[in-house]
C-alpha cells in the first residue's frame, strides 16, 4: 500500500522537552545579556554622580577630612566599577547560560552594592552642606551677632530644600496633597519655632513616606521592565512589532497575555521547523536529494510548503507540509506543463509507488529515531489513479536538476528562480 499518505506529524514529549529546554536557555541567555547592559548603564550613571561629588567636595578646607575621605571611597568604587564592567565586555550567546548567568549575578551584586553606597554618598553630601552651613551660622553670630535662626530662615530653608529634591520624585494623589499642604503652610510665613516642630513631626515623616513609596515605585518598575524586556525579545523572534503601552495595571495583564500567545506561537514555529528540517534530513540521508520546493499560500490565509525530492531518474516525491503540522507523501513525474498522466506514465508512477512502501516504513523509523511521530495516518493503496504530473515551473528548482533528464552530478546546487510564493 503506497499511495498518498498523509498524517499529523508532532513531537514526542520526551522530544518537547528538549526543545523547550534549548527555548529556554536561549531566553535566558538573551535576557540576561540584556539585564547586564541594563546594569553597565546604571553603573555609568552612578559613576557620574560619584564624579560629580569629587568635583563639588574636592577643595573643601573646613572639612577637609571628611570630604577626601569620601572621596577616596569614591575613587575606590570607580575603579571597581571599571573592573566589573570590564567583565562583560563583549560577552556574547556563545558564552552559555552559565557564564553569562554568573556574570549577571556578579554585576547586579555589585550594582546594588555601587548603588547603596551613592546613597550614602548623597548623605554625606548633605551632611557636609549641613556642617558648612552651620560653621557660616557660627561665625556669623560670632562676628555679628545674627545667624539663620535669628533671621527665621534655617528651617524654612530645610524644608523648601527637601521638598525640591522631591520635586522630579512620582508620588501618589494623596502624597501630592500632603506636598501642597506643607508648601503653602511653609509660604504662608509662619514662626521659626513653628516651622521647627513641623519639621519634625510633619516633614521628616512626610518625606520618609516620599522615600518609601518611591522604592516600592522602584520595584515595581522593575517588574515592568522586564515584562517590556521579555515582550521585545519575544516579538523579536516571533517576527512581531512590539506592543508599546504605559505602565498600568491594565497594561501588565495585555503584556502577560501577549507574551504567553508569543511564546506559543514560537513554539510551534521551532517544532514546525524542526520536522521540516528533520523530513528533509532524512530523505536526504535515504538518497533522495530535494530536486525543488515551491511555499504556497490559500486565499484563506492557510499556508503549506512543497519539497521536490528525486526518488528516480523520472519520478519525485512531493512532501507537502502544513503549518497545522499535516504532511503529505506522494509520488509523480516532474514535467514543465500542466497536463494528466499518460496510461504508460500512469502504469509506471503505480510500480514506483509499490517500491516506495518499505522506503516509507524506513523514513517514518528515521523520524522516530528524531522524536517525530505520526497520528491518525491515512496510507491509500498503490492505484494509477492517484498517478499526476507535477509541474515544476512553479518550483524553484536546484540547477543541477533536468527535468526529463534527471540531474546531473557533480554541479553546482545553486537554485534559480521562478517563483516561490503562489496564491491560490
Amino acid at each position: 500500500m503506497s499511495g498518498p499518505k498523509t498524517g499529523r506529524y508532532r513531537l514526542t514529549l520526551e522530544q518537547k522537552m528538549i526543545m523547550k529546554e534549548r527555548r529556554e536557555r536561549h531566553l535566558m541567555l538573551t535576557d540576561g545579556l540584556e539585564q547586564i547592559g541594563d546594569y553597565s548603564e546604571a553603573i555609568e550613571e552612578m559613576l557620574f554622580q560619584i564624579d560629580l561629588f569629587i568635583q563639588q567636595n574636592g577643595e573643601i578646607t573646613d572639612f577637609a577630612d571628611q570630604a577626601q575621605a569620601w572621596i577616596a571611597k569614591s575613587q575606590e568604587m570607580k575603579v571597581r566599577a571599571a573592573a566589573e564592567l570590564k567583565k562583560v565586555v563583549g560577552l556574547d550567546m556563545a558564552g552559555g547560560p552559565e557564564k553569562i548567568t554568573d556574570k549577571k549575578a556578579a554585576i547586579e551584586v555589585f550594582y546594588q552594592e555601587l548603588q547603596d553606597f551613592c546613597l550614602r554618598l548623597e548623605e554625606q553630601r548633605a551632611n557636609l552642606f549641613d556642617d558648612f552651613q552651620d560653621n557660616v551660622s557660627a561665625a556669623i553670630k560670632k562676628g555679628m551677632a545674627m545667624n539663620f535662626d535669628a533671621l527665621g530662615q534655617e528651617y524654612r530653608y530645610r524644608i523648601m530644600d527637601l521638598l525640591a529634591k522631591i520635586r522630579q520624585t512620582p508620588l501618589s494623589p494623596g502624597l501630592e496633597e500632603k506636598k501642597k499642604q506643607i508648601t503653602e503652610k511653609v509660604a504662608g510665613s509662619p514662626s521659626e519655632e513653628f516651622l521647627k516642630t513641623y519639621y519634625s513631626l510633619t516633614v521628616l515623616p512626610f518625606i520618609k513616606e516620599c522615600r518609601t513609596y518611591q522604592q516600592e515605585g522602584v520595584l515595581i518598575g522593575k517588574q515592568w521592565k522586564e515584562l517590556c524586556r521579555l515582550h521585545e525579545i519575544l516579538a523579536q523572534e516571533a517576527g512581531e512589532v512590539p506592543l508599546s503601552l504605559e505602565r498600568s495595571p491594565e497594561a501588565v495583564g495585555l503584556l502577560t497575555e501577549a507574551n504567553l500567545r508569543l511564546q506559543k506561537k514560537i513554539e510551534h514555529d521551532e517544532e514546525q521547523a524542526y520536522i521540516i528540517h528533520a523530513v528533509n534530513e532524512v530523505m536526504e540521508e535515504m538518497g533522495y536529494p530535494v530536486i525543488g520546493h515551491r511555499d504556497v499560500t490559500k486565499k484563506s490565509g492557510k499556508k503549506f510548503r512543497n519539497e521536490l525530492y528525486e526518488f528516480c531518474d523520472s519520478t519525485a516525491v512531493c512532501v507537502t507540509t502544513g503549518d497545522d503540522g499535516q504532511i503529505t507523501m506522494e509520488l509523480g513525474k516532474p514535467d514543465t506543463q500542466d497536463r494528466p498522466p499518460t496510461a504508460r506514465e500512469s502504469k509506471q508512477l503505480c510500480g514506483e509507488m509499490e517500491s516506495f512502501c518499505h522506503e516509507f516504513a524506513v523514513i517514518r523509523q528515521k523520524l522516530t529515531e528524531r522524536g517525530i511521530i505520526a497520528d491518525d495516518l491515512i496510507m491509500l493503496p498503490a492505484d494509477e489513479q492517484f498517478a499526476q504530473i507535477i509541474n515544476t515551473e512553479d518550483y524553484q528548482l536546484n540547477k543541477e536538476y533536468h527535468v526529463n533528464s534527471g540531474r546531473e552530478r557533480g554541479r553546482s546546487s545553486r537554485k534559480v528562480m521562478r517563483t516561490s510564493h503562489e496564491e491560490i
